[in-house]
């Protein structure tokens, strides 16, 4: 089997080709070797936004690195090898848009709850109405979210709950995003942890040093992790 080589360097120039040129590209020069072309079913790259088939990619990353595929790894070579880079992978775009659709569902059941409001204004007087990860303070953009859910047993008083940014309330739901009970340090899914590079490793930054509150947020955050 050929040596699979390629470093992170590699696979984003790789992946900068492939957005260039586009998928058919990839697939056409990339083929499997032989020159025996086949869609990819499993096994996809997400970056930026973008979804790239994992072995066609793959192919053009060794190739970059200086090794050209001359045999035909199995798809989980190829995924190891950018799982290593820190790459976000999926098992397909149908199934991640699927999650991303049950994650949708799943915060509109949690705002047409009564009391959502009420749990919101509480948060925010709490924290205030400002993004404890980012320090966004649009309001239009910052949604209360619950450290333990509610279908877990959180319950709706504002030491469960922080002010974050609609973005950063999907990862943090998604479990993307965890911020650690001692440190109260953010902490990204390593393939977005890229995107959001200047939050990694923050201190969330809350309003009110309020020892007795953040001791209780602390508490929830690490019955979340439990």
């Amino acid at each position: 089997m050929t040596e699979i080589i390629f470093e992170r360097k590699h696979a984003e120039e790789a992946i900068a080709k492939a957005s260039k040129h586009g998928e058919e590209w990839l697939y056409q020069n990339y083929p499997k070797p032989g020159g025996n072309r086949r869609n990819s079913t499993t096994g996809f790259l997400v970056y930026r936004g973008e979804v790239f088939p994992v072995k066609p990619l793959g192919r053009l990353a060794n190739e970059i690195a200086g090794m050209p595929m001359t045999t035909n790894p199995k798809t989980g070579y190829f995924r190891a090898r950018f799982a290593k880079q820190g790459f976000q992978l999926i098992d397909s775009p149908t199934s991640e848009a699927d999650a991303a659709d049950n994650r949708q569902k799943a915060i509109a059941e949690v705002w047409q709850r009564p009391n959502q409001a009420e749990f919101r204004s509480k948060v925010f007087q709490q924290w205030g109405a400002k993004c404890v990860v980012t320090g966004c303070d649009v309001l239009g953009a910052i949604e209360a979210a619950h450290i333990v859910p509610f279908s877990e047993g959180g319950h709706d008083g504002p030491n469960n709950g922080l002010p974050l940014r609609a973005d950063i309330h999907r990862l943090f739901d998604a479990g993307l995003l965890v911020i650690r009970p001692g440190s109260l340090k953010a902490e990204f899914a390593k393939g977005i942890g890229s995107y959001y590079r200047d939050f990694e490793g923050t201190r969330i930054k809350i309003s009110k040093e309020d020892d007795i509150a953040i001791e209780a947020v602390s508490r929830n955050l690490k019955r979340r992790l439990l």
